[in-house]
């Protein structure tokens, strides 16, 4: 007797909206299917808050600083949809009222690793922010005694990859609508 695996039926970004986006635990659709997403630890919810309240003092309210907003990101070659759901997201206040998911003005996000992520916010999500055209990646590193932090940045705007970030996890600069910011790996500690 042989057993097949049936593979999973594919949904597009409209039926997870309608379906996923108000559960509990968090879903991202990841190529077509809905997967769970991790729970958040406290030092990541921490560091978020800490990070969003200097980003806020920083950027002011040119910007909306918004946790855990779905970014709709459609494959480049016409296939299945990825919604992700990143731990902030930072958009352009005059951009426009963004529809579900929309990607229009996001200037900056920001994943904070855990255990089980670890691989898909280095590897995928960095490759599908790019290629939506998000300038700024930042990843932040709670795991260890010591919090890291990682900028991914793209020329110009509209990356088409990001080039691997230089530095040893300690402090990153960056500047969004002419106003330059430095994270460094204190500013999350003050937080944990």
């Amino acid at each position: 007797m042989t057993i097949s695996a049936v593979p999973p039926r594919l949904i597009d970004a409209n039926e997870f909206w309608d379906t996923y986006a108000d559960r509990e635990p968090t879903y991202e659709l990841v190529a077509g299917i809905p997967v769970m997403t991790p729970f958040e630890d406290f030092e990541n919810t921490a560091a978020i808050g800490w990070l969003t309240h200097l980003l806020i003092a920083t950027f002011g309210r040119r910007y909306q600083y918004a946790p855990h907003a779905g970014l709709h990101l459609p494959a480049a070659d016409g296939g299945p949809d990825t919604i992700r759901v990143p731990d902030l997201v930072v958009r352009e206040r005059a951009a426009c009222a963004p529809s579900r998911g929309d990607v229009l003005g996001v200037v900056l996000v920001v994943e904070v690793v855990s255990p089980a992520s670890t691989a898909t916010d280095w590897i995928d999500k960095r490759r599908e922010y790019a290629a939506a055209g998000i300038e700024h990646y930042l990843i932040v590193d709670v795991r260890g005694p010591v919090p890291l932090v990682w900028l991914l940045s793209g020329p110009g705007g509209a990356p088409a990859t990001y080039p691997d970030p230089g530095g040893d996890g300690g402090a990153v600069t960056f500047t969004i609508g002419g106003t330059t910011m430095t994270v460094t790996s204190p500013d999350i500690a003050d937080a944990l």
